[in-house]
């Protein structure tokens, strides 16, 4: 493992890198191949997240893993490099939705219930992926992380004021913690 590996771990807002301009990958390398490696064990040490974006681990890339699976067998890991929602579909619903970004705060967003994302895997080979229901919720969730965009932006003004005093105490603890 590179020792540029050891910093990925999991950002919490307000850190700018999780709105920061984030780069497509241009080569399918044993870097990112250790990089998502590490981004799957972030993931399943940080509880009961499906999804995590490279932004989320401070890593400005656009790529984004998934794993649907309820026990979370590797079978189920997806990788989605330089991902792009192509086709939405379905009814548009509310969905509850959480962010690892902002442990303890959830709210009803509005999602198609069909997306479809075109992206690389971690051969470098394009491929297209369908989800509905929570996958699809999943793939824009996360595809919006990779454009720099997070959830509580989609918010309704009234789960905003619901999650006011969580999401200040978010930004208290990242000025105390980063202090100079």
């Amino acid at each position: 493992m590179t020792s540029d590996l050891l910093p990925l771990r999991l950002i919490k807002f307000p850190n700018d890198l999780l709105v920061a301009r984030n780069w497509e990958v241009k080569e399918v390398n044993d870097e990112v191949k250790e990089k998502v490696v590490r981004m799957f064990e972030i993931l399943y040490q940080s509880g009961n997240g499906i999804g995590l974006a490279a932004p989320q681990v401070g890593w400005n890339a656009q790529l984004f893993i998934l794993n649907l699976d309820p026990e979370r067998k590797k079978s189920g890991e997806m990788v989605f490099i330089n991902p792009r929602i192509v086709e939405v579909g379905g009814d548009e619903e509310m969905m509850v939705e959480g962010c690892l970004s902002f442990p303890g705060i959830f709210a009803s967003i509005r999602r198609y219930t069909e997306a479809t994302v075109v992206s690389k895997d971690l051969a470098g080979q394009l491929r297209d992926v369908k989800y509905q229901g929570l996958g699809a919720q999943a793939l824009q969730h996360e595809t919006e992380h990779c454009e720099g965009m997070l959830f509580i932006e989609k918010m309704s003004p009234a789960d905003k004021k619901l999650n006011e005093p969580k999401i200040k105490q978010l930004v208290e603890n990242y000025w105390r913690r980063n202090k100079k």
